[in-house]
């Protein structure tokens, strides 16, 4: 792969340790967790957001799978510090606030009050890949 990288774009590529903004997902409620918890098979867990109404469902996934998916739909690394090896089922809704909630509010209220977990801002040293032009 690298040598494709710089054959066909001119470009080389190394992992770097750099200082980014995340969001780490703790919980706050922890019997409102322990209700959503679900023994099985890993199941479906699909995201949507159809005219200003946010979705989440989730069929006995990880949260650190659910935190992959918060991840995508957020733009931003979301770190699981929950501890947690459960599976979980649930569907949470919420309002969207438009293109001008960038912090994502509806969605991080969502969380917190309907499964107990809280997406806190921080700032950790993650790994990248950093791409520069091949020589």
């Amino acid at each position: 792969m690298k040598q494709e990288l710089k054959k066909k774009l001119g470009l080389v590529g190394r992992r770097e340790m750099r200082d980014t903004d995340v969001l780490l997902l703790q919980v706050r409620n922890l019997n409102a967790l322990r209700q959503k918890r679900s023994p099985g098979q890993p199941g479906s867990l699909s995201g949507s957001n159809d005219g200003g109404l946010g979705k989440l469902k989730c069929e006995n996934q990880r949260l650190s799978t659910i935190a992959g998916v918060l991840e995508q739909m957020l733009n931003l690394p979301v770190e699981d510090q929950t501890g947690s090896n459960d599976d979980y089922s649930f569907e949470i809704t919420w309002r969207e606030g438009g293109v001008q909630d960038s912090t994502h509010s509806g969605l991080k209220q969502a969380l917190l009050e309907q499964l107990g977990l809280a997406l806190v801002p921080s700032r950790e040293s993650t790994e990248m890949l950093v791409l520069d032009k091949a020589n």
